[in-house]
């Protein structure tokens, strides 16, 4: 069974179409969470974050060493 007149055919592609990207949506979202909730993920998140507020902490001293300089 499968499309005969031109209308199905060009419906039937637009639905396959529509039907793989909802997949792959799907499977993109499983697919994220699954990495977010990833041990190691969190880890590596947490010391970017450390590393930013280092990088900061370094700005602001340098900052005050260079206005007692002055």
């Amino acid at each position: 069974m499968y499309p005969v007149t031109f209308f199905g055919r060009l419906f039937t592609i637009f639905y396959v179409f529509i039907g793989i990207g909802l997949i792959f949506l799907f499977i993109n979202k499983v697919a994220s969470n699954a990495v977010k909730e990833h041990p190691v993920i969190k880890v590596i998140e947490k010391d970017k974050k450390f590393k930013e507020k280092i990088k900061k902490e370094e700005k602001k001293i340098q900052k005050e060493i260079q206005e007692q300089k002055k």
